[in-house]
């Protein structure tokens, strides 16, 4: 599939902290990937020609000779996120729900946003799995992998592909290409990191509130490839909430024949 027409501002901002693009006219102080603090003197201004603004301009190399990268302490991570917890108070088996009652989407616990006076899982363990350092959600990966590995094999689901969802700017977060990966190899399928793209940047759902982007909005920023063809897909992102995000996902991969999707996450989002 070729891809879109992206109407977005040619300009982008580069966080030297991880690398990623984002647009100049929202959020233009705080990283959209990492959310680290983009402060004058801390940023880089790229500009593309139209006709190349595709996905490969949204996700480059996140190179470790990146000189202005924060070098962080363990205690420091500790005291901000929490010692490393194994995955306790939650269901022994996966949660299961359908998504307009026609495809299973199976999780590990409900998640509770912080005005709700959350739980351990929602303040402590699926947090640590959300950050970008490696020392923080490697742990989390590893002990979710082993979670949901269980589950899929005790609810004897039939699959040949595990997709990723992409992150509104575009990048697969390496917590989640991390896990993507353990599964893949554990489950002995095939790995589908980038199988999903976008084109281009949207909204990020975290600052939309209420308001989040469309099944619209999504679709006109993805693209597929066409390896999923005939294959049953295990579509995987860390939380659903207001389910957009996975149903145009769903959408595409059906659009380039998937024969089956099951959605697996680590997390629900209460009040959905």
């Amino acid at each position: 599939m070729s891809p879109k027409t992206n109407e977005l501002p040619i300009e982008r901002i580069r966080c030297i902290y991880c690398g990623s693009f984002f647009r100049t006219d929202e959020y233009d102080e705080v990283c959209l990937h990492c959310e680290e603090k983009i402060e004058d003197g801390k940023k880089l201004i790229v500009k593309f020609e139209p006709q190349i603004i595709y996905f490969k301009n949204f996700q480059p190399e996140i190179k470790n000779e990146i000189k202005h990268k924060k070098s962080v302490d363990k205690e420091d991570l500790n005291e901000k996120y929490g010692k490393y917890k194994p995955l306790k108070d939650v269901p022994k088996s996966l949660e299961h729900e359908k998504i307009e009652s026609n495809y299973s989407h199976y999780f590990i616990a409900r998640y509770m946003p912080t005005y709700k006076n959350p739980d351990l899982f929602s303040k402590k363990i699926f947090p640590r799995f959300k950050s970008i350092y490696e020392y923080v959600y490697e742990p989390e990966a590893r002990e979710f992998a082993k979670y949901l590995i269980k589950g899929i094999k005790d609810n004897r689901l039939e699959i040949d592909v595990i997709v990723p969802v992409p992150s509104s700017s575009g990048m697969v977060a390496r917590s989640q290409r991390l896990l993507t990966d353990l599964l893949s190899k554990k489950l002995t399928i095939e790995n589908g990191t980038d199988y999903l793209k976008r084109v281009q940047h949207i909204r990020k759902s975290k600052f939309s509130g209420k308001d989040r982007p469309s099944v619209d909005e999504h679709l006109a920023s993805l693209i597929c490839e066409d390896k999923v063809s005939g294959k049953r897909v295990l579509l995987f992102d860390d939380i659903y909430t207001s389910g957009n995000t996975v149903k145009s996902c769903i959408k595409i991969l059906e659009e380039n024949k998937a024969s089956n999707v099951v959605v697996v996450t680590l997390a629900k989002t209460i009040g959905w």
